[in-house]
């Protein structure tokens, strides 16, 4: 049990760290920067109608069910994950449940693969290694965890 509980915290601390860097991170690189690109960019041209999927797309994100579970990634890893100090605070109204986490990421995937799209002229697919499949357990989370 002791093992399962530390893997548990270990996943749930990757995700969250993670994913507020993706939503809410100080990098040149998160996904809010990348949505308020604009048709007169430097870097790409983008035809009206992809640029209205790119809008479309960060008005996705600004849906109450998005925006808090987002909001309560940042809060909970800035409050918790973020200090390691022992007067570190944990607010339980910052609660934050898989469920949550699983309708962050499959936005995520969605936005990533309308984006691939755009860019690339193709459809984004998560990559899965065949070999890794033989095992059990691994075939197991690809089929409970990471649904289509």
């Amino acid at each position: 049990q002791a093992l399962f509980a530390r893997l548990k915290y270990f996943l749930f601390y990757f995700m969250v760290v993670e994913l507020n860097k993706i939503f809410n991170g100080n990098e040149d690189y998160n996904i809010r920067k990348f949505l308020n690109i604009n048709q007169d960019s430097d870097y790409v041209v983008i035809s009206s109608d992809n640029l209205e999927k790119i809008i479309n797309l960060k008005r996705s994100f600004k849906q109450k069910e998005y925006s808090q579970a987002i909001k309560k990634i940042e809060n909970l890893r800035n409050q918790f994950y973020a200090h390691l100090d022992e007067t570190r605070k944990y607010d339980e109204t910052s609660d934050l449940n898989i469920h949550e986490i699983e309708l962050v990421l499959k936005k995520l995937i969605e936005c990533i693969s309308v984006l691939n799209y755009i860019f690339e002229g193709h459809d984004f697919e998560l990559g899965v290694n065949e070999e890794l499949l033989q095992h059990k357990l691994y075939s197991y989370i690809y089929k409970n965890m990471i649904r289509k």
